[in-house]
């Protein structure tokens, strides 16, 4: 007997989700920040190798700095840790101050537009057909055509 589509696509679904879950779920989990790192080797609630481990899952979200490395080892811990959180930075980087940019270049002043009742340069001959209708006068006004060409056509 033929299973019907919509329990194929059910299997297929769940199956999908199924291996999705643990990859979403490891993206959730933000990296460690700097004071709650501070916190746990300072408490000692983790072994260095659980920490160890974290941090290489997590990552961190700073860079450390010579202060930083002098404090936790100041707080117990051990250079391993501060290999892992060196290496498994993951947070934004700084953005760089803004370089002064160069001042615009100064506008140059546009030539005064003709005015719209000149006569045009050359007389195009008119097109065959029937008249314009209201809208496409309209149209074309709109697009800038001057009001004398329209007129002509």
């Amino acid at each position: 007997m033929r299973p019907a589509i919509w329990q194929v696509r059910a299997v297929l679904g769940a199956a999908c989700l199924a291996l999705a879950a643990p990859l979403l779920a490891f993206q959730a989990r933000k990296p460690i920040d700097k004071a709650g790192l501070f916190e746990a080797v300072r408490l000692r609630g983790l072994s260095t190798d659980e920490m160890v481990l974290l941090v290489r899952e997590r990552g961190v979200g700073f860079r450390i700095s010579a202060d930083d490395e002098r404090q936790l080892l100041k707080l117990g811990a051990e250079r391993r840790l501060i290999e892992a959180i060196r290496q498994h930075f993951r947070g934004v980087e700084a953005a760089a101050p803004p370089r002064e940019s160069p001042p615009p270049p100064a506008e140059k002043e546009a030539p005064p537009p003709a005015p719209a009742t000149a006569p045009p340069a050359a007389e195009a001959p008119l097109p065959d057909g029937p008249p314009l209708t209201r809208h496409q006068v309209m149209l074309l006004l709109q697009a800038g055509v001057a009001p004398g060409t329209v007129t002509r056509l």
